[in-house]
């Protein structure tokens, strides 16, 4: 059961679940379904032949108890995930009847959500290598997602010490990055200052590495020095450099 926003995504889901399931889509008189209450629920519900029906799900993202419910109309009514895009997998991994009037079914199936969530982006990393896509340090990146891969660039790196420099990189590392982006002063070149830091986080960390650069010095100092991939590459540096970057991506 869902509100009048959600029934596309709620129909769309229920169209990738288990054929095993015959299941209807009731949709309520109002916008969000989280507005619901147990005493609207009732009512809506007992417009419906529920004998029909062994069991009601609710969005779980409704505030209060179910039980009210299920005492009031004789029908189990438990409470699903809180986004319909979960419901598959809920109903793939899990019996609806164990679910809970009180409790949204994403508190009970922590783990069942995080394993099926690994599952696809495992079987989706495992298809980037028959698809179209460049590899940066050994991470493969799909000309078209997913999945997406996360930039992190460490913007005006000049001002920073060594010290602040490593404290920056394993933060933005820890917080999830998967490449390193590492800028500089805009117009001004310090190639040695790139060479430098270039060769410091490579020393430091296994991680893969983007200059982003369009200064031709500088972007030969990164290169040489162990960046993995050129950004900012355009007409009026491209041929300056060309001979330099052809081993990586840019």
């Amino acid at each position: 059961m869902t509100g009048k926003l959600a029934e596309p995504l709620v129909r769309a889901a229920i169209d990738m679940c288990p054929s095993s399931y015959e299941i209807s889509v009731f949709v309520m008189p109002i916008d969000v379904a989280s507005l619901a209450t147990p005493r609207s629920i009732a009512s809506y519900l007992r417009k419906i032949k529920l004998e029909d029906y062994d069991l009601i799900m609710v969005s779980g993202a409704i505030q209060g108890s179910m039980k009210p419910v299920e005492d009031a109309l004789g029908i189990k009514v438990v409470k699903g995930p809180k986004h319909a895009v979960d419901i598959p997998m809920l109903l793939n991994t899990y019996d609806p009847r164990r679910l809970s009037p009180d409790f949204p079914a994403d508190t009970i199936l922590i783990k069942e959500i995080r394993d099926y969530a690994e599952k696809i982006l495992k079987k989706t990393e495992t298809s980037i290598a028959s698809k179209p896509h460049i590899e940066v340090d050994g991470l493969l990146i799909p000309v078209d997602p997913p999945p997406i891969r996360v930039i992190s660039e460490v913007t005006e790196a000049h001002l920073l010490s060594e010290d602040e420099l490593i404290r920056t990189v394993r933060r933005r590392i820890e917080e999830g990055a998967d490449i390193l982006g590492l800028g500089f002063q805009a117009g001004v070149a310090n190639p040695e200052k790139v060479k430098n830091f270039v060769k410091l986080i490579k020393r430091e960390f296994d991680f893969p590495l983007v200059l982003d650069s369009i200064i031709p010095s500088e972007i030969v100092a990164g290169v040489e020095a162990g960046a993995d991939m050129v950004m900012s590459l355009e007409a009026g540096n491209i041929r300056k450099v060309a001979d330099k970057i052809q081993r990586i991506p840019a």
